[in-house]
């Protein structure tokens, strides 16, 4: 399969990028499969600043990918994501989709562990074994703890409840509702598992001939200006071949950098690797430097990683609740920020009954900002959550998101159409229920307040009964 050529963020309103594995499961649907599609659940993340480092902290260093190294700011971070997120990410899919070993009657798809592989593979999530007060199923993880030199990325899971498909004469579309009540906060902690199949299973190597991304070549042209080189994991066959900088890994034992060595033993060219254990949470401490410029960072060795949306493993926590909506609005949540989401969907085999959840697509909310100092950050929204003891306000959000499925690998175009179901329409009614909500909170505000003042005054009026000259003088 084709790498798709994306986009660089855009500048203002959000950009949406979709996997490749979601688009070939559309073509089955679209084909009269036996395949059903549902939109269920969606993540909020909040994507670390990006930054060159020496700090160890969970930054994204774009170029701790070795070919990535030569990043030479002559390009926007907005244009330097879209390529790394184009040429490692969904060009390792693309990989994947193209092993001629591919088992395509699996209803997993690579998506989401390669979406969660390339945030490890450049600094900007990292995770430990799951303890024992966190969850009773011990095989799991979860992020490091928060930390000077870690600020966790995954913040809350929610279940998209409503899925609506948009029939009209010039256009037919899916909008789904993602839907984060003021009552909702981020979570202590979130579960994740690793997940081996025939596709992805650990020890697993794709190697391709081009050092362009898969399907492109040199008389591609980049209708946004991106590069099309593929960034590997390994692009050369030997540790000291000519890199933009020195490979090191740094040695516990001897507490030294040992040049010309990285996270796996035996490069190979044009190739990404798999790692050989599923199940290894610890991390290697590597450096890249070329005498001018130095990039130090940690890399997970966790592979195969998917969220954990299973109710029951997090029932240490609470097991009164039966949504995720619900868990985040217990008493165990807290305000956050977050900048990027993940919307997920559930395929089903209408034969089997069989279901698998698997990532769509992420969703970039902003566009990257220059940082004081060099790098970039991706706007972030703040959500407060509502608390009733305190009587502090909070702020829900809702987005809309429409979906136009299309045959074609390019982006698809836009129609716009006016009609009875229109989002002047829509807006209206939301402004409504808005300011019904805001009323009802106003009217139980005012009850609560009521309710304080005849609590007082049952408390002091045995106290004026007592002394009847009181009352006298206040009158």
């Amino acid at each position: 399969m084709i790498t798709p050529l994306i986009r660089p963020i855009k500048t203002n309103n959000g950009t949406f990028y979709t996997f490749l594995s979601a688009t070939r499961h559309l073509s089955e649907i679209l084909g009269s499969s036996d395949k059903e599609i549902i939109f269920s659940k969606f993540a909020l993340l909040n994507i670390p600043d990006i930054k060159s480092t020496t700090s160890f902290q969970n930054y994204v260093t774009l170029d701790a990918i070795p070919n990535a190294f030569d990043i030479d700011g002559s390009k926007s971070w907005n244009e330097y994501l879209a390529e790394s997120l184009q040429n490692y990410c969904l060009n390792l899919e693309s990989n994947i989709l193209s092993n001629s070993n591919y088992d395509f009657s699996i209803l997993k798809t690579p998506s989401e562990r390669v979406f969660f592989k390339w945030l490890k593979s450049i600094g900007a999530i990292r995770f430990r074994k799951v303890q024992s007060t966190e969850s009773s199923n011990l095989s799991l993880f979860v992020e490091e703890d928060e930390s000077l030199n870690y600020q966790r990325v995954i913040k809350y899971i929610g279940e998209i409840e409503m899925n609506n498909t948009v029939n009209h004469p010039n256009n037919t579309y899916t909008e789904i509702y993602i839907h984060i009540p003021s009552e909702s906060g981020a979570f202590p902690y979130i579960l994740f598992k690793t997940t081996a199949d025939a596709n992805y299973s650990p020890g697993m190597v794709f190697t391709q001939t081009s050092d362009y991304i898969l399907g492109r070549n040199t008389s591609t042209v980049h209708p946004s200006g991106l590069s099309t080189f593929a960034l590997f994991d390994s692009k050369y066959a030997s540790m000291s071949a000519s890199l933009s900088g020195i490979l090191y890994k740094f040695d516990d034992s001897t507490s030294t950098w040992i040049p010309s060595q990285w996270w796996f033993n035996v490069p190979k060219e044009n190739s990404y690797f798999l790692e050989s254990n599923f199940n290894d949470a610890s991390n290697d401490k590597l450096k890249i430097s070329n005498g001018l410029k130095t990039v130090e960072f940690l890399r997970s060795r966790l592979d195969g990683i998917t969220l954990d949306f299973n109710l029951t493993d997090y029932a240490l926590i609470n097991n009164n609740f039966n949504s995720f909506q619900e868990f985040g609005m217990s008493g165990l949540t807290t305000h956050f920020e977050f900048n990027t989401i993940l919307v997920y969907y559930d395929v089903i085999d209408k034969n089997t009954g069989n279901k698998e959840t698997n990532l769509y697509g992420v969703l970039f909310l902003d566009s990257v900002q220059d940082t004081s100092g060099g790098g970039g950050t991706i706007a972030r929204f703040k959500k407060f959550k509502a608390n009733t003891i305190t009587g502090d306000n909070g702020n829900a959000y809702s987005l809309k998101l429409n979906f136009k499925f299309d045959i074609s690998n390019e982006e698809v175009s836009v129609i716009s159409f006016v009609n009875e179901y229109n989002t002047l329409s829509m807006n209206l009614f939301l402004d409504v229920l808005n300011n019904s909500i805001k009323v009802n909170y106003t009217l139980e505000d005012f009850i609560f307040q009521i309710e304080n003042i005849k609590q007082k005054l049952d408390e002091i009026e045995p106290f004026a009964l007592q002394y009847p000259e009181l009352n006298t003088k206040l009158n």
